[in-house]
């Protein structure tokens, strides 16, 4: 051992090498503190999302607004599974809590369970009754039941980005085999009187291939594919002023329609295959499945996992439960937050206004997403209007715009995910009594059984005091 190596070891007994160790570390952590000190002069925004897609629309504006407020903005995706739980985190630890943030819609109720001056997102009333550069207040551009679905205790805490109406999906090749126009399919009753005609539920005898179809896609492992229908006749899990629905005549009345078209000897629709698994595409090209409930995101999903199907599909508005009534529903959505944690609220707020409330965003947004904007400002450019080559040459964008203000309104609550996993057990409850008893006792079943689980949710809710 030299006199050199013999000195290192009595000034650092542990060795050489862990030694070499350290001073790569401290050099390496001089340099970041270095670098971060460069960028501590700037003021500094974290951004939270949990698309990909959104980030890549945002890219080049984030780097505008940096440019014209000086500013270092940090865009971070969360993945949506766990976005809402690593925010509550974040806000319970008081550190890492972004400044803004996108949540999915069935995660916002979550965040409104305790005082109002605790739920960490920026009340944004005042905000949104701000002058637009559209003129009239921004209030006034947005579809309103968006910003009603992000309103609790009279207070609006997110920003809509999306409006998400709901349209029909259809195989336009079978309707015109069959002779179905539809134009004339306006009311339910008379897509199911059409659904009987395409709808094959026994396999043809002697047929090489399996060649059932089913008139209508429905979701069996969720209560998606129902509450899409309920929603559409203006039911809610949750009134404005927080009361549970999931047991109101409403929703009994929906139910007992939806199990017996879904679920009785005439049935039209099936759920062996449903949205996202890999074989609801496939279903769809082979045509197990003629129509499909089809918000606006989902033709991008379908353009993506059906690439070589496109000139097979078309669009139409959703039948009505009565006629004359409302021809669309929504499935899905996302709210943009201000949290209350951050140092520069309003930094934050203009930089959410620079992302929606633009222009090119809401281009780039459908161009790319297929996604419509909220504000109606936006809604002139041409993009809405192109012909789409995948979609036999519709203007889906046309179409969805002229949903889009007929959208309902979906209340968010404390609650709503129970309601949520409760309504999807009592329709797998009531539709497995329903292909065993038929009508015998169903209606009684049901009611039982959508009491029993408002009773279970309202014994939960009285457990928390706000």
């Amino acid at each position: 051992m030299t006199l050199r190596r013999a000195a290192i070891d009595r000034w650092f007994p542990l060795g050489l090498a862990p030694l070499v160790l350290l001073v790569i570390a401290a050099i390496a952590f001089a340099l970041r503190f270095q670098t971060v000190g460069a960028k501590g002069d700037r003021e500094r925004l974290v951004f939270w999302s949990f698309a990909d897609p959104h980030l890549a629309v945002y890219e080049d504006l984030i780097e505008d607004f940096e440019r014209e407020h000086g500013v270092e903005v940090e865009a971070r995706n969360v993945h949506w599974r766990v976005i809402g739980r690593r925010l509550r985190a974040a806000m319970w630890s008081g550190e890492g809590v972004p400044d803004l943030v996108e949540i999915p819609q069935e995660r916002v109720g979550s965040f409104f369970s305790g005082p109002v001056d605790q739920i960490g997102l920026e009340e944004l009333t005042d905000r949104v009754n701000e002058l637009s550069p559209a003129g009239g207040t921004i209030r006034d551009d947005v579809i309103e039941p968006r910003l009603l679905a992000y309103s609790h205790r009279g207070g609006i805490y997110g920003f809509p980005h999306d409006v998400h109406p709901t349209a029909i999906a259809y195989r336009w090749r079978d309707f015109e085999q069959a002779g179905v126009d539809p134009a004339t399919l306006t009311t339910w009753d008379a897509f199911i009187e059409a659904g009987q005609m395409l709808t094959r539920r026994e396999r043809t005898p002697g047929s090489p291939t399996d060649d059932r179809r089913y008139m209508l896609s429905i979701d069996e492992l969720t209560c998606n594919t129902f509450q899409t229908f309920y929603a559409q006749r203006g039911g809610n899990w949750f009134d404005a002023d927080g009361a549970l629905l999931l047991d109101s005549d409403l929703c009994y009345e929906t139910l007992l329609w939806y199990i017996r078209m879904a679920y009785g000897p005439d049935r039209i629709a099936d759920g062996a295959a449903p949205f996202p698994n890999a074989a609801f595409f496939q279903a769809i090209k082979e045509g197990y499945y003629v129509c499909f409930i089809c918000p606006d995101w989902l033709t991008k999903n379908i353009e993506d996992n059906l690439p070589g199907f496109g000139g097979e599909l078309r669009l139409m508005p959703m039948p009505a439960f009565t006629e004359g009534g409302r021809r669309t529903s929504t499935w899905g959505a996302t709210m943009l937050s201000v949290t209350t944690a951050g140092d520069n609220e309003d930094l934050a707020w203009a930089l959410a206004k620079h992302l929606y409330m633009n222009d090119e965003v809401s281009r780039r947004t459908f161009a790319e997403m297929n996604i419509v904007s909220p504000f109606r400002s936006t809604w002139d450019q041409p993009v809405y209007a192109e012909p789409r080559e995948y979609w036999s040459g519709q203007p889906i964008g046309k179409l969805f715009l002229d949903l889009a203000p007929e959208v309902p309104t979906l209340t968010n609550a404390p609650f709503v995910p129970l309601a949520q996993q409760r309504a999807t057990s009592v329709v797998s409850e009531v539709a497995s009594y329903y292909r065993v008893n038929g009508e015998n006792g169903f209606e009684a079943y049901t009611r039982e059984r959508l009491d029993a689980a408002a009773s279970y949710i309202r014994k939960q809710m009285k457990r928390n005091p706000f």
